[in-house]
């Protein structure tokens, strides 16, 4: 199935003031199943990805594969991912 021609295109206002998954805090150990929780229930849903991310860091692991489940998401979807929402990211 294509997912891209099924799924309707995204408003502005769920794009920005919306988020269906929110991180928000330290990325750290229970930063990703709460995560990976949130994504099954967008993938079941069949909507959207729109993810608030308010983080001052943490363990680099973790983010990276926070960010590959993301650009899994991009790649089933067969769409381009943008970022419209990110408050505050400190990296280093």
């Amino acid at each position: 199935m294509d997912t891209a021609a099924t799924m309707p295109a995204i408003a502005d206002d769920e794009l920005l003031f919306r988020p269906n998954t929110s991180l928000n805090g330290s990325i750290n150990a229970d930063a990703l199943p709460f995560f990976l929780e949130r994504l099954g229930e967008v993938r079941q849903q069949g909507t959207h990805l729109v993810l608030e991310l308010n983080t001052q860091g943490g363990d680099a692991d973790i983010g990276r594969r926070i960010a590959l489940e993301i650009r899994l998401v991009a790649i089933q979807a067969n769409r381009p991912t943008a970022s419209a929402r990110a408050t505050s990211i400190r990296l280093g």
